[in-house]
């Protein structure tokens, strides 16, 4: 379970961790709480376990209970410097509470199967719709489906970006789409190679699921002179060509393939300074693989570029007999001045 220590989970594991302290009269700093060992036993809650195991009824149960648990352990046992949540941290409450409720109402036949632990239909809609309106009174973001953690009001905001609406952008959309054949042939390569790692966080949900990638900028992908994988040469060769290209700085670029009969369960990117590219690699039969971004679902077509902002809400079912496989490339908003001396890779929070 410490592979739940990542992702959205572990958010939840903090504040598991916060609680289990709170109780005990502690309070722990912001470093104890990142880099001490004793947080990844944290995995063990019992919210992170009902939400990586899909039942997520119980889930939504126990983070109601843990919100109101953790806000009276903040005001009766803290010292007063620690009586007063943050606005940011309440906010991100209701954010994650909304997605497993949302987790839940998509799966409501698998949720009843958990006996005394779900929750009606008509229960998990008016949670959802009290949640939204709890969202949008808080005036921390404009759009109650674009959450994320850092958020920049200024930038441009739509779930789905339309190449014609970013010409600047047109010489890296091209020059993607020229590269999709050499980049279907690689990606079967590491593949095969056993290079294309399973993600650990449990985003994923299904029987077989798997959400596996290959980043190719990762220091775990024995990165070569110019700080690229030398397992990857052609999206290393892409990834040069595209510095010359982007008007905008890169953040990631890699292989992401999802197995048939996979769901990646609702969630947000982390900032809503960035978007993302999905170049369709390997594209499935049409309609069986899509992709929702706000209220919008698509598909990828291979040789082809998707273009969307991840802090909206998104999911991503492969319904198909195979897998589903893009080169993902994560670029700085276009809305935002690029320095032209950071047109390469650099780190992003998600």
């Amino acid at each position: 379970m410490v592979s739940c220590w990542r992702g959205v989970e572990r958010e939840a594991a903090v504040h598991g961790y916060l609680g289990s302290q709170f109780r005990l009269g502690n309070a722990p700093s912001v470093l104890l709480i990142w880099n001490h060992p004793p947080c990844v036993t944290t995995c063990m809650d019992p919210l992170v376990l009902r939400y990586c195991a899909g039942d997520f009824s119980a889930a939504v149960i126990l983070m109601a209970n843990g919100r109101a648990r953790i806000r009276n352990a903040v005001s009766t046992l803290l010292p007063p410097a620690w009586d007063k949540p943050t606005v940011d941290r309440d906010a991100m409450d209701l954010v994650r509470h909304r997605l497993f409720v949302r987790c839940a109402r998509a799966s409501s036949s698998e949720s009843q199967q958990h006996g005394a632990s779900s929750l009606s239909t008509a229960a998990l809609v008016s949670m959802d719709a009290e949640l939204t309106a709890q969202i949008a009174d808080l005036g921390r973001w404009l759009d109650t489906d674009q959450l994320p953690a850092e958020y920049n009001p200024n930038l441009t905001a739509r779930a789905w970006h339309a190449r014609g609406q970013w010409p600047k952008l047109e010489p890296l959309f091209d020059l993607l789409e020229e590269f999709q054949p050499l980049l279907a042939a690689e990606y079967a390569h590491l593949r095969d190679g056993g290079r294309v790692l399973e993600d650990q966080d449990c985003i994923q949900h299904g029987a077989g699921a798997a959400w596996s990638r290959f980043e190719i900028t990762g220091v775990w992908n024995s990165l070569g002179a110019s700080g690229c994988s030398v397992h990857s040469p052609v999206a290393c060769e892409l990834l040069r060509r595209a510095r010359e290209v982007s008007p905008v700085a890169l953040v990631r670029m890699g292989y992401s393939a999802v197995k048939p009969g996979t769901w990646i369960k609702p969630h947000h990117g982390m900032t809503n300074s960035k978007l993302k590219l999905h170049l369709g690699v390997v594209v499935p039969a049409s309609g069986c693989a899509t992709i929702r971004v706000g209220n919008e679902t698509r598909e990828w077509v291979a040789g082809k570029v998707l273009m969307f902002d991840d802090s909206f809400e998104h999911e991503v079912t492969n319904a198909c007999v195979e897998d589903r496989v893009v080169f993902q490339v994560a670029i700085r908003h276009p809305d935002l001045q690029s320095d032209p001396a950071s047109r390469s890779i650099v780190r992003d929070a998600h």
